[in-house]
């Protein structure tokens, strides 16, 4: 059975000594006074709330990548000549999502204006003039929440 026969507490060191049964002494470190256990609660709840606030921050915003095959929309081929009645096929590539127009739809239609390819065919005789052929897609992403942004290439197709 362990008693405490004495206690020699040191202000200025912070160091408290307790003597037990005259063979055993124990010293435990201190802390001075309130106010510096106050200032050393208040650096640890701010080191906290400082952590949660950033690791929020970056769940929130996402850390997105990009493939490279991502990084830009790309029309193939981007330039082309045909004659009336003739097809030409065109083919996206990069994000997802892909909506297909023309700029003049009298001398030209597409076989369809959804997915990654289009046909274009001419179907009148329009000497010189230039069509041109609008992709939209939107970026696939993998954050909550941004919202995708559309982008746009386009081919020029020359009608000869």
């Amino acid at each position: 059975m362990l008693t405490f026969c004495s206690t020699k507490e040191t202000h200025s060191s912070g160091v408290l000594t307790i003597i037990i049964s005259k063979t055993y002494t124990y010293s435990l470190l201190l802390i001075k006074n309130i106010r510096k256990k106050d200032h050393i609660m208040k650096t640890v709840k701010s080191i906290l709330l400082s952590s949660i606030i950033i690791l929020s921050f970056i769940a929130l915003i996402g850390c997105e990548t990009e493939s490279s095959d991502q990084i830009s929309l790309r029309v193939t081929p981007n330039t082309a000549r045909v004659r009336v009645r003739e097809s030409m096929e065109f083919v996206a590539t990069g994000f997802t999502d892909y909506t297909w127009s023309l700029l003049h739809t009298d001398i030209g239609v597409l076989s369809t204006t959804k997915g990654d390819k289009t046909v274009y065919t001419a179907v009148t005789s329009a000497s010189n003039k230039i069509q041109v052929l609008t992709v939209t897609a939107r970026a696939a992403t993998t954050s909550t929440n941004t919202t995708p942004q559309p982008v746009s290439a386009e081919a020029l197709i020359t009608h000869y």
